[in-house]
């Protein structure tokens, strides 16, 4: 379903060298990055009132962002099982709620890939201060922060910095990296191979005609703010928009799919750019976007536990609840 060339490649290549082999195994108790932190497992090295920079077992970081990106799979399967939920006749369901279902399984895909990539970006809450504090003996006010692996020291242990950002907002700083990951790759693929079909899929995925109308990569999240803080805003605008309605936008991903899955993204955009733009056919280009993020992040995901032999079990655990608890339409099962 996802190509897989030079840019692909790349990015897995990006992801292995940050998740090293032998990480965690599955654990009910194991935490993420936010209460790792708190155990003290790191040497620093400069402190500042932006940043902190140190020293740590590569293997046992991996870890704590491996719990991270099942977690956010998680959450990005239980937005997804609600939106194939709108092709079941299991009673009247809302599309306008549907468009912020839609914008966080997208959202919690790109925060995934971010993590697989070892460019995470999160928001500092009080169980990560806290833990800082804990740690290093600073104080930090809440808010957005990014971690990147500068070199690696040994075999085990790798040098990290955290830095926090003064003005950033996490939807937004979340497309914005995602986006920029994602061309970088695309710049250097495109000496080598040209526009072949994997750098045009890579192109769709970038939507640049709607970077261009909102000024940012990050408009995703402008349409979520617009249905999810204006009161009666969707639903004034979704109520004869046969475009928008859930159910039609999700149709399209229905068995069989055409060779270059690309070309639903790219059929929404150009109803965008050469129809009349409106909210109902912008949402449709979110959903069609965030599908195929959210392939891209299981496509990685299945190579990480493939190559690095991670603990199937959070894999099968997501599966058998599926399979027990959901009822999946068949011709939808390509997506998960």
């Amino acid at each position: 379903m996802i190509p897989k060339g030079d840019i692909f490649f790349q990015l897995r290549s990006d992801m292995l060298d940050f998740y090293p082999a032998d990480i965690v195994q599955y654990s009910a108790k194991q935490v993420g990055f936010s209460q790792w932190f708190s155990r003290g497992y790191i040497t620093v090295h400069n402190l500042t009132d932006k940043s902190i920079e140190f020293s740590t077992s590569k293997f046992d970081l991996a870890s704590a962002f491996y719990v991270d990106v099942e977690f956010l799979i998680n959450h990005a399967y239980e937005h997804l099982i609600e939106l194939m939920n709108y092709d079941t006749p299991s009673g009247p369901r809302s599309d306008a709620w549907s468009v912020v279902t839609a914008y966080y399984f997208g959202f919690f895909s790109a925060q995934a890939i971010l993590r697989l990539l070892g460019k995470p970006t999160f928001f500092a809450n009080d169980i990560l201060l806290e833990s800082i504090e804990k740690t290093t003996g600073a104080k930090f006010s809440k808010g957005l922060i990014s971690l990147e692996r500068l070199a690696d020291e040994s075999a085990t242990q790798s040098r990290y910095l955290v830095k926090f950002i003064k003005k950033g907002r996490p939807h937004e700083t979340t497309w914005e990296r995602l986006q920029q990951a994602l061309a970088n790759n695309v710049k250097l693929a495109i000496p080598k191979v040209g526009s072949n079909p994997e750098v045009l899929f890579y192109q769709d995925l970038m939507c640049s005609s709607m970077r261009r109308h909102y000024g940012s990569n990050s408009w995703p999240s402008e349409l979520r703010n617009r249905a999810n803080y204006f009161p009666g805003y969707a639903y004034r605008l979704l109520q004869n928009d046969n475009i928008a309605k859930t159910k039609s936008a999700i149709d399209r991903w229905k068995d069989p799919l055409p060779t270059n899955i690309s070309q639903i993204l790219s059929s929404s955009l150009t109803m965008c750019e050469t129809g009349e733009r409106t909210f109902g056919a912008e949402i449709k280009v979110m959903v069609d976007l965030n599908i195929l993020i959210f392939r891209l992040m299981n496509n990685l995901y299945e190579d990480l536990i493939a190559r690095r032999g991670t603990d199937h079990r959070w894999s099968a655990i997501r599966k058998k609840f599926i399979k027990d608890k959901c009822t999946i339409p068949s011709h939808f099962k390509h997506i998960f």
